[in-house]
């Protein structure tokens, strides 16, 4: 190995570790955002001493950006500007899963107009119509399953150029 590729396997090693290190740092984060506002099937369930304390103490002031702006204006993509980091396995998706998911209340709600439910109740017509046209899933089954099935991926290598490897 050269000089440089083991200089550049450094570098990569590195970022790949700062990276994992920003991912591990945001995993308290979303562990007290769920403590926070977990939410129980039963109100009995709920009201107990230790979900009071969790709803009450739970430090989420890392996270007060983005609560603060999901407070204001719902669950939209927008939130994950308000994220203390780019760099954790959750992403937007993940924290919004758990504020819509546990019902974290936020102000703007979109009333939809008149044409705008007729607009979608059309859409959802011809998605319905798209999707009963289509194979259940005993048909579906029943085409994979005969043996002259060949799924792509199996005729694009057969069909692929045979190419030997070249080592330096």
């Amino acid at each position: 190995m050269n000089r440089e590729r083991v200089y550049g396997l450094v570098v990569l090693r590195a970022d790949g570790l700062r990276v994992k290190s920003r991912v591990h740092d945001s995993l308290p984060d979303t562990y007290r955002l769920r403590l926070r506002y977990t939410r129980a099937d039963s109100e009995a369930l709920y009201d107990v001493p230790f979900w009071r304390h969790c709803r009450e103490d739970t430090d989420v002031s890392n996270v007060q950006g983005l609560l603060d702006f999901y407070a204001e204006n719902g669950p939209t993509g927008f939130c994950r500007y308000r994220l203390p980091r780019m760099e954790n396995d959750f992403g937007v998706e993940g924290y919004l899963v758990m504020l819509v998911g546990n019902r974290v209340p936020y102000g703007a709600k979109h009333r939809a107009s008149d044409e705008e439910r007729q607009r979608w109740e059309r859409h959802r017509a011809a998605f319905s119509a798209t999707a009963s046209s289509g194979l259940d899933v005993k048909e579906a089954l029943s085409y994979v399953r005969h043996p002259g099935w060949q799924w792509n991926a199996d005729v694009a290598a057969q069909n692929a150029p045979s190419v030997a490897h070249q080592g330096r």
